[in-house]
């Protein structure tokens, strides 16, 4: 069975791009958020009841729509919903890029993603590089590329499993693309960070595009890059966060001393 969520709610047509050509492979469960939950990233409700409700698809399909953050899906799915654990977990298909480390922090999509791979289930984070809150609207042939570009892959997951020491493989499809003529490049995450993303209004700054130009350029094996170019990015992730340990002995040192430190003046 295949467990698909997002974080743009049950009324997004990259839902049904995604569960169109998933039911092709396996059984699949739709559980997602009630609304739009974008940049939240792997945020949990806590302090109120969270309701799970049966809904509705755009194209009128039932789904389980769940009054919480994508990260709640998955979580309420895999500890209340499901008899078994899913093979597979797919995020998407978002309605917008989600590129770089810091999209990997704040995106819903990918919080999903994280969500089920830290319970040990293969995960597909998979974004249509579309502009949010701007004139583009969502075309569907490349819907249609997306789609097919997650049959693929997914496709290949459940016969093979994920590659070694990935734990979420992440997607993102320029507009435009197609396959078998369109370049795929594997990448990593940006660390560069967004640009100044914030318009001022009355009472306030408020976020109303979103779209390539918020990633500054970098370096072309990036993510932000490839997409840049109309090529599509795979980008995998690994959740394990080691940092060396080598050179922090003085942190220890000043704990450890049992005299008290002058203060900085």
């Amino acid at each position: 069975m295949i467990l698909l969520t997002n974080d743009d709610g049950p009324l997004s047509p990259g839902l049904i791009a995604a569960k169109s050509v998933l039911a092709e492979l396996e059984e699949v469960r739709v559980v997602v958020p009630r609304r739009e939950q974008s940049c939240i990233g792997k945020a949990i409700t806590a302090g109120r009841p969270v309701k799970v409700e049966e809904g509705r698809m755009l194209d009128g399909t039932p789904a389980t729509v769940v009054d919480g953050t994508p990260a709640d899906a998955v979580l309420i799915a895999f500890n209340k919903l499901l008899k078994l654990r899913p093979r597979l977990v797919v995020s998407g298909i978002n309605l917008g890029p989600n590129l770089g480390l810091d999209d990997a922090l704040d995106s819903g999509t990918l919080g999903a993603a994280f969500e089920a791979a830290l319970r040990g289930a293969p995960s597909i984070a998979i974004s249509y590089c579309m502009e949010r809150g701007g004139r583009e609207e969502v075309v569907e042939e490349d819907l249609r590329e997306a789609g097919e570009v997650l049959r693929r892959v997914a496709k290949l997951i459940l016969e093979g499993g994920m590659p070694k020491g990935v734990d979420v493989v992440s997607i993102n499809i320029p507009r435009g693309f197609k396959l078998g003529s369109s370049p795929v490049r594997l990448t990593r995450l940006s660390k560069k960070p967004y640009r100044d993303l914030h318009v001022e209004v009355e009472g306030g700054y408020v976020i109303k595009q979103w779209g390539l130009d918020v990633y500054p350029v970098d370096e072309e094996d990036t993510d932000v890059e490839a997409v840049r170019r109309g090529e599509l990015s795979i980008t995998p992730i690994s959740l394990r966060l080691p940092c060396r340990r080598k050179g922090c002995e003085p942190l220890l040192s000043a704990l450890n001393n049992k005299k008290r430190a002058s203060r900085v003046t």
